[in-house]
């Protein structure tokens, strides 16, 4: 089954292009027809949401980055002034911890 290729016009004239664009601006949403939520209250603050030491861990943590690049992402958070005053860019895992009180260190007696 073979379809037939359709052929471009040879010749284009002036009222061809205002054909098109009257097709094109029957196409655009008018202004006052805009769809609107009625639950959808925009914000009055003009300051941004800053990230806070618990929210940037929080975002580490689910995103399962890296040690380099947690630190890059709170570089480029820190230069575009998104993080809360008192917020470490460092980041220190200390998953261990919570495993140390099942494990004893006793000498060993193979190393004498």
């Amino acid at each position: 089954m073979s379809l037939p290729v359709p052929k471009p016009q040879e010749v284009w004239t002036l009222e061809d292009e205002e054909q098109h664009a009257e097709v094109d601006e029957t196409l655009q949403i008018e202004p006052d027809a805009s769809v609107e939520d009625p639950d959808f209250e925009p914000s009055t603050s003009s300051n941004p949401y800053l990230i806070s030491q618990a929210d940037l861990n929080d975002l580490i943590r689910y995103l399962a980055l890296s040690n380099s690049q947690a630190k890059l992402l709170g570089s480029r958070l820190q230069g575009w002034n998104l993080l809360s005053p008192g917020t470490r860019i460092s980041v220190f895992r200390h998953h261990h911890k919570e495993l140390t009180q099942f494990f004893n260190q006793k000498q060993s007696y193979f190393l004498q």
